[in-house]
């Protein structure tokens, strides 16, 4: 089910073309639901936000879907636009962050398969 809400979220976020600075107070913020938000127009618009946006919603979410939902978005991001904004403090903060992923969930499958195509 929320799956399927998120679904509709990435639909109606596609009428929102640009940032007007709501999305990044959403990334920023402390709310699930608006960071799962930003997350639904971040994966239509993968280049608007730099590498480091991503990562730092990631590591603050509390929410498990919110954080799997972010590193998709983030490995969408890599296949539509490379490997070359990402730094190598980047880098790292991923490498930290699959050490502090749940063993065996569906975000650590997500974190190792973007570390293992930054490592290539």
């Amino acid at each position: 089910m929320m799956t399927n809400i998120f679904a509709d979220m990435q639909s109606v976020a596609m009428m929102v073309d640009e940032d007007d600075g709501t999305i990044t107070g959403w990334m920023k913020g402390n709310d699930d639901g608006l960071q799962l938000a930003a997350i639904a127009w971040l994966r239509n618009y993968p280049a608007a936000m730099p590498p480091s946006a991503y990562i730092d919603l990631i590591e603050r979410a509390t929410q498990p879907f919110v954080q799997y939902w972010g590193l998709r978005a983030l490995s969408g991001r890599i296949s539509a636009l490379g490997l070359q904004e990402i730094s190598i403090a980047d880098r790292i903060a991923l490498k930290e962050l699959e050490s502090l992923i749940r063993p065996g969930s569906d975000s650590q499958v997500q974190i190792r398969r973007i570390n293992r195509e930054l490592s290539r």
